[in-house]
C-alpha cells in the first residue's frame, strides 16, 4: 500500500476534496494529481530530514507521513492559518522524534571540547608538557636496584 492510499484511508474524502481542489467549490472528487504532489513532497522531506526512506509498512513512518501530506496540502493554499501552522508543528516534531530514534540523529558523532592539542612526542622521551616536572624521570630505568624501593619489577 502506498502513502497516497494511507492518506485516503485516514482522512475524510470531504477534507481531501477541499484541500486538493482549492478554489474550485464545484469539485466533486479528490484531485489525485495535487494529492500525489503532496505525497511526493512529504516523502522527499522525510528522506532529507531523517536520512531514511518512508516505509508505509512501518506504522511510525505512516503516521508521520500522513501528517506531512496534510501539511503540504494546507501549505499549497498559500494561506497561513492556525491549522497550517499546527500541521507544520506536528510534522516537524514527528520528523525530529523519528530522526532521533531511527534516523541520522541517533548516531553519535565524534566530537570534543578539549583545549588540548596533540604533540609530536617520541617513545622514551620526556613529555613535552611540563618538561621541568619530568627532569628526574629516567627513561628505561633498570628495575631491581636499591635506588627505588617502591617500583616493583
Amino acid at each position: 500500500m502506498a502513502l497516497i492510499d494511507e492518506v485516503k484511508g485516514r482522512i475524510s474524502e470531504g477534507l481531501l476534496r477541499e484541500l486538493t481542489n482549492q478554489g474550485d467549490t464545484s469539485a466533486t472528487t479528490i484531485n489525485d494529481t495535487t494529492l500525489g504532489y503532496a505525497v511526493t513532497d512529504a516523502e522527499s522531506e522525510f528522506l532529507i530530514e531523517t536520512g531514511i526512506a518512508l516505509d508505509v509498512a512501518n506504522a511510525k513512518h505512516t503516521a508521520i507521513g500522513v501528517v506531512g501530506v496534510i501539511y503540504y496540502l494546507y501549505s499549497y493554499s498559500g494561506l497561513q492559518s492556525e491549522t497550517t501552522q499546527r500541521q507544520h508543528q506536528l510534522w516537524e516534531r514527528g520528523l525530529l522524534k523519528l530522526d532521533s530514534t531511527e534516523g541520522a540523529g541517533r548516531r553519535i558523532m565524534p566530537d570534543s571540547t578539549s583545549t588540548l592539542s596533540p604533540t609530536a612526542e617520541q617513545i622514551g622521551a620526556r613529555p613535552d608538557f611540563g618538561r621541568p616536572r619530568w627532569s628526574d624521570y629516567v627513561p628505561n630505568m633498570p628495575f631491581g636496584d636499591d635506588q627505588d624501593q617502591d617500583v616493583a619489577p
